[in-house]
């Protein structure tokens, strides 16, 4: 969604946005990290830099078709980055810290973000 890169299902994160108080326009974006969580969805790279540019493009709001009025609030899965990049700042496997996919696997189950 934010560098419109194609990648794998597996290689990505769904993100839903869950609405606030009611009589509000007010959305949250949270990470869907079983992917089964009701309402539609959108899928981002689990890269900071990714979710930057989304947030600059204005893409979850596209993506998950919000009211350009409502507030978008974004936190959620921002946090969500920083916790994995604590978690994995003792990886030495590169595949683990960037979330790339396979190459050669096949095109089925990708994405377009």
């Amino acid at each position: 969604m934010g560098c419109r890169r194609q990648d794998e299902q597996s290689a990505l994160l769904r993100v839903v946005a869950v609405h606030g108080p009611a009589g509000t326009d007010r959305w949250t974006v949270v990470p869907d990290e079983r992917r089964r969580a009701h309402g539609r969805g959108a899928w981002v790279h689990p890269d900071p830099e990714c979710v930057r540019i989304a947030i600059a493009r204005r893409a979850f709001h596209r993506a998950l078709r919000l009211s350009r009025a409502g507030t978008v609030d974004t936190t959620a899965v921002q946090e969500r980055f920083a916790q994995q990049g604590r978690d994995t700042a003792g990886s030495t496997d590169p595949a683990a810290s960037k979330g790339r996919a396979h190459p050669g696997l096949s095109s089925r189950n990708r994405k377009r973000v």
